[in-house]
């Protein structure tokens, strides 16, 4: 796969300097955050778009509608 997300975990995998694993952290975090957000939107447009049904009262105890 060639996600810019997994190239960046695996130099983050990968270093031994505190320095840059500090900042590939951050461009991560923001990278997840911004793909998190973008999956949100992408579900609130698969919601179908529901409308208010009229709720018909049903008679109780068995007793027929007039």
């Amino acid at each position: 796969m060639d996600d810019p997300i997994h190239k960046l975990l695996k130099k983050l995998i990968a270093t031994d300097d505190l320095v840059e694993f500090d900042a590939l952290s951050l461009q991560l975090r923001s990278m997840l955050h911004e793909r998190i957000e973008h999956l949100r939107n992408e579900a609130k447009s698969l919601k179908p778009k529901l409308t208010p049904v009229e709720r018909r009262k049903r008679p109780r105890n068995g007793a027929k509608k007039q």
